[in-house]
């Protein structure tokens, strides 16, 4: 959730809630455009409050009908289609082009702008400010007494605050440790780590509103700390721990729920079955979990049931296999996850899951696997569970980097949230989208979220600084790539490759930012950090300036080019870099063919401003599928007017 808090000067007055040019006044409802009054009545103007305090989430149809008219009203779908064309009326959106307003086919709406709180004018400042209620209780406050609504409130800082003074959130936070293992095969520990992410998973999808679940691998980054230590330094209210127990009679989990600095925890559950009965005890588990801590699972769906009932046919081998690939992925060997989960299917031809699994592997793999087979794998996904949301992502990431098909990519990565909408990976992914489109606060938004998810990813943490540098500032990028990079010790004990690659994104960031603000002490410090990526640190030490580690760039593209192909982005940016604008635009235009994974953002790189007013710049954009409402195509035609 998009939702920011804090009071800048001359911010005083009721609380309110900023977003684009507009405000809206919690207390009466009233909309303002830069101060002038729009017209809205009150029951649109609930429903944009629901809305905005969820930016960024899918809020469904049923859930705004509940909040708006309770259960009862039996008109509520034509009154609830009035609201969100006044809605829309009020805040010059499109339907079909929205920018504030998205729907989501037979889900509901998403809010697409960040989205600040200011508070009341006398209350606390943001580090210190009490949690906001959430819009359920403060749209249902009017129908209780003094004494509940006092109550009500009493509870729910008792679930927010806990022991964490200080510390804002707006729902309480889940860490799932790594479960211990106890099994005779040398495969187990491979099989207990993948059922601890196929959990940790399931948590996430059990609870999209309600609760936080951390992101196993962030949780991962911690496993040499104690459990007390793990859950504060990831700001959990509550941890999962347990064991797995896999012998020859089958799969026992036994699970612990407990809350952080209260010094309670609930009592060691079991729930014994089958190693192919793993889903059906992480629902279990789920169930346990919101008994514990009140909260409500949302139904299934009779698509979903009818899904539960099938997989209940899956074999235990195949299962085995899918969680040693999920295991072998996570630690990043994708040559062996991608074999594994191949296996999985040829066990069970119908295991939708082992399809996405595997197309994500593929696309890991180096030299890059065949793509045909690739989407191959994530369409018969699709087709055999349309609403598995890591099948639509991994074909939205296909889409994007390999074809460029923007409209198609967006439509896939938005059905990926708005499945699974606490999941981190969905939500960097879609920032990437959002980023290489040109939509910089939005792609904020996005990988904030992700980075709330996932707090120890470097690769989250570097392109969170790395959308500032595309939006040109480039301050706040050198800030949030150093905040990135104390990450580095963490995320290398545990992902190591990918722990590398966003070490090499943030020092890149940093350069850039730095050479563009005329920094040149903070960008040679950058330099020669990239430098030992591939010199001897002392060799890299040496370097006296920028400009002769762009010559050692170039050095080191002509001595590969011949015998790897590059992404044509990386070589048309270091021509930049050199001052050789036309080769630059040979390279981006003549870069149709070759997909190129960094090709999609060369239309949001600022190293690329130059070139704009170039009469080429136009082909590149057509090179890119650039859409026609993207920020780059509305800032050539105004040029050319």
């Amino acid at each position: 959730m998009n939702l920011s808090h804090g009071q800048g000067p001359g911010e005083t007055g009721p609380p309110r809630l900023l977003f684009g040019d507009f405000e809206l006044q919690l207390d009466s409802g009233e909309l303002r455009r830069t101060g002038l009054l729009v017209k809205l009545q009150p029951q649109p103007a609930k429903i944009l409050e629901i809305l905005a305090r969820r930016s960024g989430e899918v809020v469904s149809r049923e859930e705004i009908r509940r909040l708006v008219w309770g259960d009862s009203y039996v008109d509520s779908d034509a009154s609830l289609n009035f609201c969100i064309k006044e809605i829309r009326r009020a805040l010059g959106d499109s339907a079909t082009r929205p920018s504030y307003i998205e729907t989501v086919p037979r889900r509901g709406y998403r809010f697409l702008k960040p989205v600040k709180l200011v508070p009341e004018a006398g209350e606390p400042s943001a580090k210190l400010a009490r949690p906001t209620l959430p819009v359920q209780l403060r749209l249902r406050r009017s129908r209780l007494g003094t004494v509940s609504a006092s109550l009500a409130l009493l509870v729910l800082l008792t679930l927010l605050v806990g022991s964490r003074i200080g510390h804002v959130a707006s729902r309480p936070r889940l860490a799932v440790l790594p479960l211990g293992c106890r099994g005779q095969e040398p495969a187990d520990r491979q099989v207990c780590g993948g059922i601890t992410e196929a959990l940790t998973a399931e948590l996430a999808r059990q609870f999209p509103r309600d609760l936080d679940v951390i992101a196993a691998s962030s949780v991962l980054a911690y496993r040499s700390k104690s459990a007390a230590e793990t859950g504060h330094r990831l700001r959990a209210d509550y941890i999962l721990t347990g064991e797995a127990l896999l012998d020859h009679r089958g799969l026992e989990l036994r699970v612990r729920l407990s809350r952080l600095g209260w010094g309670k925890s609930g009592g060691l559950e079991c729930f014994p079955g089958e190693l192919k009965d793993a889903p059906r005890i992480y629902k279990q588990i789920a169930r346990d979990v919101a008994r514990q801590l009140d909260l409500r699972l949302p139904p299934l769906t009779k698509a979903q049931a009818a899904r539960s009932v099938s997989g209940s046919n899956r074999s235990s081998p195949a299962y085995e296999a899918y969680l040693r690939g999920v295991y072998l992925q996570r630690h990043e060997q994708a040559e062996k996850a991608a074999a594994t989960f191949q296996e999985a299917i040829l066990l069970d031809p119908g295991f939708a899951a082992a399809y996405a699994a595997l197309a994500e592997a593929r696309l890991q793999l180096q030299p890059p696997a065949d793509l045909g087979a690739t989407e191959a794998a994530a369409r018969r996904a699709l087709a055999q569970d349309p609403d598995l949301a890591e099948a639509h992502l991994v074909l939205g990431k296909i889409l994007l980097r390999h074809y460029r098909d923007w409209q198609s990519a967006g439509r896939e990565l938005r059905t990926a949230l708005a499945l699974a909408p606490e999941s981190a990976d969905a939500h960097h992914e879609y920032s990437l989208y959002l980023a290489a489109l040109g939509r910089h606060a939005e792609a904020i938004a996005s990988v904030g979220r992700a980075r709330e998810l996932d707090p120890a990813s470097m690769l989250v943490g570097s392109d969170y600084a790395w959308y500032f540098y595309l939006d040109h500032r480039y301050e706040e990028a050198i800030r949030q790539g150093k905040i990135a990079l104390n990450l580095f010790p963490l995320s290398a004990d545990t992902a190591p490759m990918a722990a590398k690659a966003g070490r090499f994104y943030c020092e890149e960031t940093i350069l850039n930012s730095a050479w563009a603000l005329g920094d040149h002490e903070t960008a040679l410090e950058a330099a020669k950090a990239i430098q030992g990526f591939f010199k001897p640190s002392q060799e890299a030490a040496r370097l006296r300036d920028v400009n002769e580690f762009w010559h050692a760039r170039e050095d080191r593209i002509e001595a590969v080019q011949p015998t790897r192909l590059l992404d044509p982005f990386v070589r048309a940016k270091n021509a930049m870099s050199l001052g050789d604008r036309d080769r630059a635009l040979d390279l981006l235009t003549q870069a149709c063919a070759p997909p190129g994974m960094w090709m999609p953002f060369a239309a949001v790189e600022p190293v690329f401003d130059p070139l704009h007013s170039d009469p080429r710049w136009s082909q590149v954009l057509d090179c890119l599928k650039l859409p026609a409402d993207a920020p780059a195509r509305h800032t050539l035609a105004n040029r050319k007017l």
